[in-house]
């Protein structure tokens, strides 16, 4: 049953990491899940909205925060029933919190006038994109699941964490938001000292211990793959499917750039002191 998932070629670590990282074996850390989610969902606000609507986790109290320009809002994720999205006549896409049984459980603050109001129901604009606002919605209730069935062993994970390749991982995460095109973003698992991604189609695990090398290849002006390679012939990079979760493991993943040579480059240089440093 299991027979496919092991390759000659992987380490006693590498198989150990993919059965434990996986639905077929595959899965983030809870924490990691949850980071990965919210940088997802804060990404597509800051695309799609206009009033600068972020969001935060209070892992204390499993809630989710949100700031914008004008509100401050406070949504126990427990208390919460539904999280869906309509589109209007005008085509903008408006996600909706709703609690449970009309409780009035959704804490906003104005921040203009310091006037406080609990509400059943909070909506707010996501742009003319209906699948980026379906996906938007299926993160925030993967996101709520997690946070909710979390212990809180979960959710503080003593872990040492380098600030330094978090604002790598930052840059790297800007430059694909602007020059990608299929939401590539890349987070880092602390605790597994694991390189990890998400697009639109896939999830990739990059072991820093048997990636061999990141190629630039060029297709043309301003048309690039960033091409993460292993060792010889090895099937190194574990890729889970977005939608069914099917995983395998392949020799390559490319992830588009469409920016400058010079850019590109930049962008190798910034993994390669990420992998080095992770392992």
């Amino acid at each position: 049953m299991y027979k496919r998932y092991f390759h000659q070629n992987f380490s006693t670590r590498t198989v150990f990491l993919i059965l434990f990282l996986s639905p077929a074996f595959y899965s983030f850390s809870q924490t990691d899940k949850l980071s990965h989610s919210l940088e997802y969902i804060n990404a597509q606000f800051k695309k799609f909205n206009s009033y600068n609507l972020q969001f935060q986790l209070d892992k204390e109290r499993k809630n989710l925060l949100s700031t914008s320009i004008y509100f401050e809002v406070n949504y126990p994720l427990g208390k919460l029933a539904t999280i869906y999205y309509t589109q209007r006549a005008d085509k903008d896409c408006i996600v909706f919190f709703k609690c449970k049984n009309d409780e009035q459980c959704i804490k906003s603050l104005n921040l203009d006038d310091k006037k406080h109001e609990i509400k059943s129901e909070y909506s707010f604009n996501l742009g003319e994109r209906p699948e980026i606002a379906e996906k938007v919605v299926t993160e925030f209730i993967t996101l709520k699941n997690n946070m909710i069935n979390a212990d809180d062993q979960d959710l503080s994970i003593p872990v040492a964490i380098n600030s330094e390749l978090n604002d790598d991982i930052e840059f790297i995460n800007k430059m694909l938001r602007k020059y990608n095109s299929f939401n590539v973003q890349f987070n880092i698992d602390w605790v597994h000292k694991l390189l990890l991604s998400r697009s639109t189609y896939f999830d990739i695990i990059y072991d820093p211990t048997t990636v061999n090398s990141i190629e630039l290849i060029s297709r043309g002006e301003n048309d690039f793959k960033i091409n993460f390679t292993c060792k010889s012939q090895e099937t190194c990079l574990t890729s889970v499917q977005v939608r069914d979760h099917k995983s395998e493991f392949i020799n390559n993943y490319p992830v588009n750039f469409n920016g400058s040579i010079d850019e590109a480059k930049k962008i190798i240089d910034v993994f390669n002191h990420i992998l080095q440093n992770l392992k």
